[in-house]
């Protein structure tokens, strides 16, 4: 007998283009081709409907828990990134990019964004506390083709690493 489909992805009719696990293992999100970011818990064998985050007009490139796993931040095709209160599921703050992203990650203890770009620049936005528009703070350069991952570390110091199509 072939094992029963996961309840996970019961839900996705819409081509996954961007997934991620909270810290902590307990929650996925899953960035689809229609701009829709679905949340599951992982916590319960029956996870039942997954909450539906709404507001991007373009297919998701990224997602990315906070490190205390209670916001996402997301990009996509709209050229757009949107920081999402998993709690009152709605964007907490949002910032527009001129360039196509490819990989966002969190900085800093969740008080920074990193975003990727397929021009190879690396741009850091502050995030807003409670709520407003993210800041661009800087920009960093040195790859010569788009990023195609990041990450920092969650302790100590804070350092950014990126990957890219340059080799």
């Amino acid at each position: 007998t072939p094992p029963a489909p996961s309840p996970f992805l019961s839900s996705v009719t819409n081509g996954v283009r961007a997934f991620a696990v909270s810290a902590d293992g307990r929650s996925t999100a899953t960035g689809l081709a229609d701009g829709r970011i679905l949340i599951h818990s992982t916590a319960d064998r029956d996870p039942g409907a997954p909450v539906v985050l709404e507001g991007h007009t373009g297919p998701i490139r990224a997602v990315r828990f906070s490190p205390g796993n209670s916001l996402v931040v997301s990009t996509a095709e709209d050229r757009s990134i949107r920081v999402w209160d998993l709690s009152r599921r709605e964007t907490l703050a949002q910032g527009r990019v001129e360039i196509l992203p490819t990989a966002v990650t969190w900085v800093d203890d969740g008080t920074q964004l990193a975003c990727g770009g397929e021009d190879g620049a690396i741009r850091l936005w502050k995030v807003p506390s409670p709520v407003g528009p993210l800041e661009l703070v800087a920009t960093l350069t040195g790859h010569e083709g788009p990023i195609t991952d990041l990450t920092s570390t969650s302790t100590g110091e804070p350092r950014l690493a990126s990957a890219s199509r340059d080799g």
